[in-house]
């Protein structure tokens, strides 16, 4: 099943995928120079992924987070290195559609509840 994110719930789940983040990303390095770099690679993307969130792109570091914008599926999007979850896009536009999550945006998106 599919889960949705609001802005505030992505936030709070930030810390853990980009811990993961940067282990897979280190992992990635490791191909070909280390033993288990693979395995690694593959723990930390699973993970990510039974979180809810998918990596867009590694080397970018780009992770999406369903949500619910205006009665459509949308994108939370997150780059490593930023402040947090500050942009989304549309699930068509992808990364070159980032738009600053602004006062409209907040009041009119959803996610699912956490059971």
């Amino acid at each position: 099943m599919l889960r949705y994110f609001t802005v505030e719930q992505a936030a709070l789940l930030l810390p853990e995928i980009q811990r993961l983040l940067v282990r897979a990303r280190l992992a990635q390095w490791k191909l070909g120079r280390e033993e288990g770099a693979i395995s690694e690679l593959d723990e930390s993307l699973t993970a990510i992924q039974e979180h809810g969130a998918h990596v867009k792109d590694l080397d970018a570091g780009l992770v999406d987070f369903p949500t619910r914008y205006l009665g459509h599926d949308a994108l939370l999007c997150y780059r490593l290195g930023d402040a947090g979850i500050s942009h989304w896009h549309s699930v068509d536009d992808g990364d070159r559609g980032r738009r600053r999550i602004d006062k409209r945006f907040l009041e009119n998106h959803s996610g699912t509840a956490i059971q």
